[in-house]
């Protein structure tokens, strides 16, 4: 606990406002709530509803995507055709995230980039874009942060100056984000 205190204090911006993230939701909302995801994580994709809940009562909230591809070799594709999407279309990663993870069976590369073609993304771009070095840097940094965050699994979220774990729910997220917004970026202790 002590460990993410400190994380959470030493890498405020990189955990908030990083370029190597997607957003969802209001890009200046007045309360983020960062969250690590697999797309083949079937737990992730209940929590994609709560996200979508909260979003929809909510136009003041915003959600950082860290891509945090642990599951497999096909979680890494999709993750590297998912963070093309944002780099190159951010507008549109709300739509293409919400297709992908919503999707039964395991997600890969090549499913990415159906969905991508779906949206008349140019794929020829997005391939160019996905295997670029930093790609893989952005995996580094969401890896390292969640290691020191003590964040071993997904979903997992940050909150304020809260790390939780696992799917929620919608009622307990919506509360930590109450509180959030009650107490400032530290929890009402």
């Amino acid at each position: 606990q002590q460990k993410a205190k400190e994380t959470l204090a030493a890498n405020s911006e990189t955990i908030f406002n990083s370029p190597n993230q997607g957003i969802i939701g209001n890009a200046k909302g007045d309360v983020t709530v960062v969250e690590f995801f697999d797309y083949n994580c079937g737990f992730c994709q209940r929590a994609m509803d709560d996200m979508n809940a909260l979003l929809k009562e909510d136009d003041n909230l915003r959600f950082v995507m860290k891509e945090l591809p642990i599951l497999s070799q096909g979680s890494v594709d999709a993750s590297r055709i998912s963070t093309a999407v944002y780099r190159l279309h951010p507008e549109k990663y709300a739509e293409f995230h919400n297709r992908l993870l919503g999707e039964s069976g395991q997600k890969d590369g090549n499913r990415a980039l159906r969905i991508a073609q779906q949206m008349k993304l140019d794929i020829n771009a997005l391939n160019e874009e996905a295997e670029k070095t930093s790609v893989l840097g952005a995996f580094r940094e969401a890896n390292e942060l969640a290691t020191n965050l003590g964040i071993n699994g997904t979903p997992s979220y940050v909150i304020g100056d809260e790390v939780v774990f696992g799917a929620l729910g919608v009622d307990v997220l919506r509360e930590k984000i109450r509180n959030v917004r009650k107490c400032g970026k530290t929890s009402c202790i």
